[in-house]
């Protein structure tokens, strides 16, 4: 899922999650443009372990992989997404013996 707004002030405190490990995304399913076309969302339960992708128009890439999405917050409409340096220690922690992680 693609989102771009980051809620100011975040929540993340309220909800138990440090800045550090997470990013707080607000997501409004009934505001989404799809070919600059007003659209909606499909609804954001079960999305829970799914990428988030945040568009850099400063890259040549356009789209970097900001995290792993691990709840949907109603209270504040947003996805809870644990970073993506997290995501990578998570599986390094868990895999000791994949050596993708080797400079």
């Amino acid at each position: 899922m693609h989102l771009t707004q980051v809620r100011l002030p975040s929540p993340l405190p309220r909800l138990g999650r440090s800045a550090e490990t997470h990013i707080f995304l607000r997501f409004k399913k009934n505001k989404v443009y799809i070919d600059g076309r007003k659209s909606t969302a499909p609804d954001p339960y079960g999305m829970s372990g799914g990428a988030m992708w945040r568009r850099d128009v400063n890259t040549a890439e356009g789209w970097i992989l900001v995290g792993m999405a691990t709840d949907w917050n109603t209270e504040f409409a947003g996805f809870v997404v644990l970073r993506f340096k997290e995501v990578l220690d998570l599986i390094k922690h868990m895999h000791p013996d994949i050596n993708i992680f080797e400079n």
